[in-house]
């Protein structure tokens, strides 16, 4: 459908580490208004990128900590939603 592959050699890898510059806009989400666009706009589009990122936990039986961004992207725009600030996911 996508044309996806299966495995990626470690030398594809490397070329893609060198090309992969993201060369869209940032958007920082920080207020209720910012985050209803940026939902606004992701509704519209096919095809989205996920990530998040959290504090790691080391060690036998730790705590998990809580998510702490959230990124959303697209090709052309990647909206970061800080989740441990006031204006919490």
């Amino acid at each position: 459908m996508f044309g996806f592959k299966e495995k990626i050699s470690k030398r594809e890898i490397a070329q893609i580490e060198n090309q992969a510059i993201f060369k869209g806009r940032i958007h920082p989400i920080d207020t209720t208004e910012k985050a209803e666009n940026a939902l606004k706009f992701l509704m519209s589009e096919k095809i989205v990128g996920f990530d998040s990122e959290w504090k790691p936990t080391f060690g036998k039986g730790g705590r998990y900590s809580k998510v702490a961004l959230i990124q959303i992207s697209t090709h052309t725009d990647a909206y970061l939603f800080r989740c441990n600030g006031q204006n919490s996911c």
